[in-house]
């Protein structure tokens, strides 16, 4: 008598176990893959993979879940499917740096560049790149990438010697940190100073303008005109700018300020400024140069007169002669010296300008002008 032959599902669970998978961030998502248990020989199955993440997901874990079919499923009592985990890391980023120029001088501005990509030179935009002298120990300037992936540093600070710039792209949520160095060399700069006119001239009190140029050496500095020494005692300097800055890029700049010297008549003579006379007193300036002329003929006609009135038996004319004389040569001279030939007299002064800078190591640089001054 026939029977009756019942098939039913296996009791063994047919499990369906996602294998973890991993990319950086912007990378397409890699081919998921699983392991299946619990299956019997020969039986086939086709499973389908999905995920959240997107190409532009934020670094992170993501589940992969699956699906199942086939021909014979329906085999299966049990069908179970173990999700696995997508980890998104951060992408790795390059930082590429160079110099505006290399060598410069000491006290140059000089402009590092930093271009940070990812991938195949896709820009990283929208962060922050630290640049550094040196290997990360002394901090010149921060920087934000612009939409090109670019940021820049510009600094005039850097002492002589050659050094290590490196610039830091530090990491976000989706870019790994990456740094990049330059080479630097750096010299000691210099400058000139130049003064025109060379010599002056002038009669009586009033003032003499010279221009004052700072020129730029073999490099970049910032010449500060310092005071001047030499001038005469009485007389008054003024800059128009005591401070000038050289701003060019290259040898030969240069920037010009005036130097005004403000001189009396008492500049002119041989003698020192008037001291404040006593009340009731006029202080002559011609004074001590009439009493020097004065003084040696008063002493000869003295004792001339005196010698000869106490040893001569001749007259007493011949030393009223002589004192009369004396008295006429004196008054003569008196007179010149009251008159405009001493006013030919001229003094002439040298006066050195002294410029020095702001940048350490650069030699302090010096030059001189003339000045001849007059009474009227």
């Amino acid at each position: 008598m026939p029977g009756t032959l019942t098939i039913t599902p296996l009791a063994t669970p047919l499990v369906i176990t996602v294998n973890n998978a991993a990319r950086a961030y912007a990378a397409p998502n890699p081919t998921f893959t699983s392991a299946i248990t619990g299956a019997a020989p020969g039986d086939t199955f086709t499973v389908t993979y999905a995920t959240t993440a997107t190409v532009l997901s934020d670094v992170g874990s993501y589940p992969i879940t699956a699906t199942v079919t086939g021909a014979n499923i329906g085999n299966y009592a049990t069908v179970t499917i173990v999700p696995g985990t997508l980890a998104i890391t951060p992408l790795a980023t390059v930082t590429t740096v160079t110099t505006s120029a290399s060598p410069i001088t000491q006290g140059a501005s000089v402009t590092f560049t930093a271009a940070v990509t990812y991938g195949a030179s896709v820009p990283v935009t929208a962060a922050t790149v630290n640049f550094y002298n040196g290997t990360g120990t002394t901090p010149l300037c921060a920087a934000t990438l612009n939409s090109s992936g670019v940021a820049t540093c510009t600094t005039s600070t850097l002492l002589v010697g050659t050094l290590t710039i490196t610039a830091t792209y530090q990491a976000t949520l989706d870019f790994a940190s990456s740094s990049g160095t330059v080479a630097q060399a750096v010299n000691t700069g210099s400058f000139t100073l130049t003064a025109t006119p060379p010599t002056q001239f002038i009669s009586g009190p009033g003032s003499s303008v010279y221009a004052v140029t700072g020129l730029l050496g073999p490099g970049l500095c910032r010449p500060g005109i310092a005071r001047l020494l030499g001038l005469p005692a009485d007389a008054t300097c003024t800059f128009a700018t005591p401070t000038v800055t050289l701003t060019g890029t290259g040898n030969g700049d240069s920037v010009t300020t005036t130097m005004t010297v403000t001189t009396t008549l008492a500049d002119a003579r041989l003698i020192l400024p008037a001291l404040p006379a006593p009340a009731g007193r006029t202080p002559s300036g011609l004074s001590p140069i009439a009493f020097a002329a004065v003084f040696p003929f008063g002493l000869l006609a003295f004792f001339g007169f005196s010698r000869r009135r106490r040893g001569s038996p001749r007259s007493g004319r011949a030393p009223n002669l002589r004192l009369l004389l004396a008295l006429c040569c004196t008054a003569a001279i008196v007179s010149l010296a009251g008159c405009a030939c001493l006013s030919s007299i001229n003094q002439v002064y040298t006066i050195p300008i002294t410029g020095t800078t702001t940048v350490s190591g650069v030699a302090a640089q010096s030059t001189s002008v003339s000045l001849t001054v007059a009474q009227e």
